[in-house]
């Protein structure tokens, strides 16, 4: 939520600076990817992410899209662990990508007080008997 307010609410364009975070976010899930097993698609979604953005220039258009939406994504554990759970069923990294992409709204100033992106709406719906694992804080 920090990084999504500091380095992409009411931006027009990005500088790879912003990626920094998502970086750092990437190397600590595949880190404890041993002890949850839907860490690893995540840290591989935000990798296909970064992937995805060219390597010199100001990042904007789609690709600011692209990059709003998976930050609103990491900031919604419940979303999250979906779409991580959707990948570990065989869901390509791509097709939540361009998900995003499509449902994502451009982040203004005024829509700081979202609590979370359309990108949450959009998650599918986790079934009722799955116990999800608490974060402790960890994402």
């Amino acid at each position: 939520k920090e990084t999504l307010q500091k380095s992409y609410l009411g931006r027009n364009d990005i500088t790879r600076k912003a990626l920094s975070p998502l970086k750092s976010m990437q190397q600590k899930l595949t880190d404890l990817s041993f002890i949850e097993p839907r860490a690893a698609p995540v840290a591989t979604l935000i990798g296909s992410a970064i992937d995805r953005i060219p390597a010199r220039g100001q990042i904007d258009g789609t690709q600011l899209l692209m990059l709003q939406g998976l930050v609103g994504l990491l900031s919604d554990t419940n979303a999250l662990v979906a779409y991580a759970q959707e990948i570990l069923d065989g869901r390509s990294h791509d097709a939540i990508l361009d998900l995003i992409t499509q449902t994502s709204p451009i982040i203004t100033a005024d829509s700081q007080q979202q609590e979370s992106l359309a990108v949450a709406a959009a998650a599918p719906a986790i079934q009722t008997g799955t116990k999800l694992l608490d974060s402790h804080g960890l994402w």
